[in-house]
C-alpha cells in the first residue's frame, strides 16, 4: 500500500471503514503520540470452523502471575525498606491487582511507582539497585537482561568495564563504591521515569533468581509448585484439541470435572456424568480428525518462558502418566509433550517485540498469526485465550474476533468486555459447557 499523508477528515473516514469499535491505548512518555486509537475486530461468538488457538502463558496456561505479583511487591519493599507485613501490609488486591496484571512489566511498575512514591526511600532504592545489577551481571543467565543493564547504566551516564565483575572482587567493590556515589548525586527522586527503570532491575532480580533456582534444582518443593504449575484443565485441553485423545477423551471425564470445580467451586455443572462422557467422546473424535494449530503468546522474555514452560510440561507429563488411557495413546501423547517446542506450532515472547509494544498492543498476537501461517481472511477461524483486560483487547486488536477470557482470582476485577465469553471455571468450562465452540452441524457427529 502506498504511503499517504492525509488530513483528519480522511483519517476518520478510513477508520470508520475498519471497525465500529475501537480502543484507546496510552503510550509511554518517550513514545509519540501520547495515545493510539486501534480498531478492534468484530466480536465473534461461534466461528464457522476452527484452524488455530492462540494462548497467553502467565495466568491462562500457567500460574506464573503469582510469581510476577510477588516480584512486584518485593520491588516496592526493597525500594522502601519496609520488608515485613508489620511495616507495610503489601499490595492491595482490589486497588492494585487490576493495574499490575496483563500489561507490560514497565506499565505495571509505572503504576506502582506512582502510587507508592511516598514510601520509596532514596538510600534503600540505590543499594537495592546496586545489589540487583550485580546479581544480573554476575549470576543471571539472561544475556538480554545483562545487555539491558549495561545500556541503562550508560544512559544514566555511568560507564565501567563491567566484564571484570565476575572475576575480580576488588573491581566489584570499586564499581559499587563509584556507582553508589554517582547515584547519590545523580538520582532524581522526583523523576518517576528513572525510578521505574531502577524498579525494573529490582523486579527482574527477584523474578530471575527464582527461575534460576527452579532451573537448577532437581527437587521441586511446595513453594515451586505453588508459584508455577499448570492451570486447571490445561493438559487435557491441549491434548484434546491437538487431536491426541480421540474417543478416549471420555476416560478423563472425572479429572475434567474435578478441574472444573477446582477453578471455581461456586458454579456447578448441570450435566450428568454420562452426558459428559458422551460430550468428550464427540469432541475427542472431532479434533482427532480436525486438530488445530496452537501458539503460546507471552509478555515474558524468552529466557523466562523457556524455564516456565519446561517446568509446566514436566508437570503435565506427570499428569499424563496417571490418565486412564491406553498405553499406545499415552506413548503418543508423551512423545508430543516431550518438550514445549515439540508441542506448540508457534512460540512468541516479549523478546520478539519491544517492551512498549506488548499487550494491549496487537504485536505479539500478529506475530503468532504470521508464524502459524494464518491469512487475514482466516482470522475469524482463530480463537484467542487471555486472563486479563489488556490480553483480551490485544487479541481483538490483532484481528481475532473470538477473544475468550479465562480469569484467575487476581484478574476477576478486570474489565473483560472485549471478550466473547468469560470462563469463570477456566478451560474445563470451554470444553464442558461450550463444546470448544465446535460448529453445531459437526458436533452431533461421532
Amino acid at each position: 500500500m502506498d504511503i499517504q499523508i492525509i488530513n483528519s477528515s480522511k483519517a476518520i473516514e478510513l477508520f470508520k471503514s475498519l471497525s465500529n469499535e475501537f480502543v484507546v491505548i496510552k503510550n509511554p512518555e518517550f513514545v509519540h503520540p501520547e495515545f493510539e486509537i486501534v480498531p478492534l475486530a468484530k466480536k465473534i461468538y461461534k466461528p464457522d470452523s476452527l484452524l488455530a488457538f492462540v494462548m497467553d502463558m502467565d495466568g491462562t496456561t500457567t500460574t506464573t502471575e503469582e510469581l510476577c505479583i510477588e516480584s512486584l511487591e518485593f520491588m516496592i519493599r526493597k525500594m522502601s525498606g519496609l520488608l515485613t507485613k508489620e511495616q507495610w501490609q503489601g499490595l492491595n488486591h482490589q486497588k492494585d491487582y487490576p493495574n499490575i496484571i496483563g500489561n507490560s512489566t514497565t506499565k505495571h511498575i509505572e503504576y506502582l511507582i506512582n502510587n507508592y512514591k511516598s514510601l520509596i526511600n532514596k538510600s534503600y532504592t540505590i543499594h537495592s539497585f546496586i545489589d540487583s545489577i550485580n546479581w544480573t551481571l554476575k549470576t543471571g543467565k539472561s544475556e538480554q537482561r545483562k545487555n539491558e543493564v549495561k545500556d541503562l547504566l550508560k544512559s544514566f551516564g555511568f560507564s565501567y568495564p563491567f566484564e571484570y565483575l565476575s572475576s575480580n572482587i576488588s573491581t566489584t567493590k570499586d564499581i559499587n563504591s563509584d556507582l553508589l556515589n554517582f547515584l547519590e548525586n545523580r538520582l532524581n527522586m522526583d523523576n518517576p521515569s528513572e525510578l521505574v527503570k531502577i524498579g525494573i532491575e529490582i523486579y527482574y532480580h527477584h523474578y530471575h533468581q527464582y527461575l534460576k533456582n527452579l532451573d537448577n534444582t532437581n527437587e521441586h518443593n511446595s513453594e515451586t509448585k505453588k508459584l508455577i504449575q499448570p492451570m486447571p484443565g490445561v493438559s487435557i485441553f491441549l491434548a484434546l484439541t491437538k487431536g491426541l485423545l480421540g474417543n478416549e477423551a471420555k476416560n478423563l471425564s472425572e479429572i475434567l470435572i474435578e478441574d472444573f470445580n477446582r477453578k471455581n467451586p461456586y458454579i456447578k455443572l448441570d450435566l450428568t456424568f454420562q452426558d459428559i462422557e458422551t460430550k468428550l467422546e464427540i469432541i475427542g473424535n472431532y479434533f482427532e480428525k480436525n486438530p488445530v494449530k496452537i501458539a503460546i503468546v507471552t509478555s515474558s522474555i524468552s529466557y523466562e518462558a523457556d524455564i516456565v514452560l519446561n517446568e509446566i510440561f514436566r508437570q503435565m507429563k506427570n499428569e499424563i502418566l496417571n490418565w486412564n488411557i491406553s498405553e499406545k495413546r499415552r506413548t503418543k501423547i508423551l512423545e508430543k509433550f516431550s518438550s514445549y517446542g515439540n508441542f506448540y506450532d508457534a512460540i512468541v515472547t516479549a523478546t520478539d517485540a519491544y517492551e512498549f509494544r506488548l499487550k494491549p498492543h496487537r504485536d505479539l498476537y500478529s506475530i503468532a498469526l504470521y508464524r502459524l501461517g494464518i491469512s487475514r481472511n482466516d482470522f475469524d477461524k482463530v480463537i484467542g485465550f487471555e486472563d486479563s483486560q489488556s490480553g483480551t483487547i490485544a487479541i481483538r486488536a490483532a484481528g481475532i474476533g473470538c477473544s475468550i477470557a479465562v480469569p484467575f482470582p487476581h484478574t476477576k476485577g478486570h474489565n473483560l468486555e472485549a471478550a466473547s465469553y468469560i470462563l469463570w471455571n477456566g478451560l474445563p468450562e470451554f470444553i464442558l459447557k461450550h463444546n470448544c465452540l465446535i460448529n453445531e452441524n459437526l458436533y452431533g457427529k461421532k
